[in-house]
Order: C-alpha cells, then sequence, then structure tokens
C-alpha cells in the first residue's frame, strides 16, 4: 500500500479525491530526510536572500503525459517495493546553472547510472508518454528559479559550492507523484504542482 495517501489504483485514488489528472504528471525522487533537510534550508536561504521562489526540492525522475485518471499509481507503488533506497553521486561538476533564461537556473547536478534510467524508463515501457520526447539525460535538483545574468549565477554558485563543500552524494528514499492543480497548466510552473502520492522505497 502507497505511503501518506492510502490508495494503491488509479481507480482508488479518483474515487478518493476526483479527477487528478489533467494531461501532465512528474514522478520525483525525494532525498532521505536529513539530505532533504540541508536542500530545502538551500532553497530557503536562497529564496529569502535573492527574492525568488521557495519551492519543494526534487529529482525529476519522469514528466510524463497522461489521460484523465490514469496518473501511474500502480506502476510506482510496484516500483517502491522492489526498490531500496539508494545513493546518487554527484558529478565534479557538482552545482551547475544554465546560461539562458530558462527557469531552471541553479541545481545539483547527478551522474546517471543505469539504475536511474532503469527507473524512470518503466513509466514509458507501459505507455506513458514523455512531455517534449522528456529523457533523463541529466539528473538534478533544482535549488533556484530565477533569471539572473551570468556573473550573479557564477557569484551564487560559488556559494553553494562552499554549503555542499562536504556532500559527495544525495540518498534518495521515495518516489512522489505530481500533476497541476490547474488542468491543462504546465508543471514546469511551481505553482501549478499538486501532490497525489508519495511511496516509500521499500525493497529488499
Amino acid at each position: 500500500m502507497a505511503e501518506i495517501n492510502p490508495v494503491t489504483s488509479a481507480m482508488d485514488l479518483s474515487r478518493a479525491v476526483g479527477p487528478v489528472c489533467s494531461q501532465e504528471f512528474s514522478a520525483w525522487l525525494m532525498p532521505s530526510v536529513d539530505h532533504m533537510k540541508l536542500i530545502s534550508d538551500t532553497v530557503e536561504s536562497l529564496a529569502k536572500k535573492w527574492g525568488t521562489l521557495n519551492f519543494e526540492a526534487h529529482l525529476t525522475l519522469f514528466y510524463g503525459n497522461c489521460q484523465l485518471d490514469t496518473i501511474p499509481i500502480d506502476v510506482s507503488d510496484k516500483l517502491s517495493l522492489s526498490t531500496v533506497p539508494f545513493e546518487l553521486k554527484l558529478t565534479e561538476t557538482k552545482i551547475a546553472f544554465t546560461e539562458s533564461n530558462y527557469t531552471q537556473a541553479m541545481y545539483l547536478l547527478f551522474e546517471l547510472p543505469q539504475q536511474l534510467q532503469d527507473l524512470s524508463s518503466q513509466y514509458s515501457k507501459l505507455g506513458f508518454e514523455g512531455v517534449g520526447g522528456y529523457a533523463l539525460r541529466k539528473p538534478h535538483i533544482s535549488l533556484q528559479y530565477s533569471n539572473f545574468d551570468l556573473a550573479t549565477k557564477e557569484g551564487i554558485r560559488a556559494e553553494l559550492l562552499e554549503t555542499f563543500r562536504d556532500i559527495d552524494a544525495i540518498v534518495f528514499d521515495s518516489i512522489k507523484l505530481i500533476t497541476s492543480n490547474n488542468p491543462g497548466e504546465s508543471l514546469l510552473v511551481p505553482q501549478n504542482w499538486k501532490d497525489v502520492s508519495t511511496f516509500q522505497l521499500r525493497g529488499k
């Protein structure tokens, strides 16, 4: 049975909370409690200092399309039953940022092991279509959404490298499903995020 939200199928979910999926859903990997506190505190600190958005940190495992009431509850629950909490190593770059005006401005950058690719592919194998040809190429946890200039981003990156100086890997211990609280609105906008259910990784 899924953790937090006591439903195990799309039908149960629909009966419990009504139609929940408009067009997009996202499956997130969530850091363990200790690592989540460090990352969340960092996001909050950046938000206060720079006037940017404070949001729930996560690693996007899959970002896809679904039809009404077909959010992949069952596959997420099965994945959680067969997967133990695991560690992902940060790349040598550790902290990266985009030089364009894309909303994802600053993030922790991870290596891409086969295990992570296999987890992500479980959704596409079941017919869920990735938005915009989504593929897990650069696994990351965003720390700040903004449109700062290059010099400002470089300064923020230097501060973050100090914050995460002793962190070489992050432990992940759950999968969270997200959909939009505004039907038809994109999940690229954090204000549209709506929790569906969280599944603790409890494989043996």
